[in-house]
This record gives C-alpha cells, structure tokens and sequence, in this order.
C-alpha cells in the first residue's frame, strides 16, 4: 500500500490519465509487461494522483476500467492536440 506522498501527482484528469495509458497499452508491439487490463488499473490508482483525485483513495480502478472501455470525449480532444505537439517535436529531433 503506497501512501499518498509516494503517488507520482499529475496535472491530467483521471479521463485524461486513463486515456494515455489505454493508447500505450493498446500499441503493438507491447509496451507493458501486463498480465492484464485489471494489473494495469492497479498500478495507475496506487502509483498516479490526478488534480482531483483524493490523496488518501487515490484513483478508482473501477473508474478506470470504465474509462479504457469508453474514452472520454474531453480527454480524446486533449490527447489529439497533445499528440500533434509531440509529433511535431519528434520530427525537430530528426
């Protein structure tokens, strides 16, 4: 059991954090050495702490697995913005 103080805290929403890790999960060739979603959803809600999230829960895992079956359409908006940043990045580094 990790205490809040050990919680790596983000500036994403729990939609927005669920989403990142989905996409990650979600690419081929794997990226996490996972067993399975549910293992993933347990990592994110003892390792993460969202602005909103409580610091003494955490991060609900029964939240999660809701938001890596139905993204969240604010969060999809954030991460395709996002992405086209990163992309445009990458493409300086070359």
């Amino acid at each position: 059991n990790i205490s809040s103080n050990e919680r790596l805290k983000v500036n994403l929403s729990v939609p927005q954090l669920a989403l990142l890790f989905k996409m990650i999960n979600d690419l081929k060739p794997m990226v996490f050495n996972v067993k399975s979603e549910a293992e993933l959803h347990r990592f994110i809600s003892a390792n993460f702490q969202t602005k909103q999230s409580s610091p003494e829960k955490g991060i609900s895992e029964q939240k999660l697995r809701i938001l890596f079956n139905q993204p969240d359409s604010k969060a999809i908006e954030f991460w395709e913005k996002h992405l086209r940043t990163m992309q445009a990045e990458i493409k300086k580094l070359k």
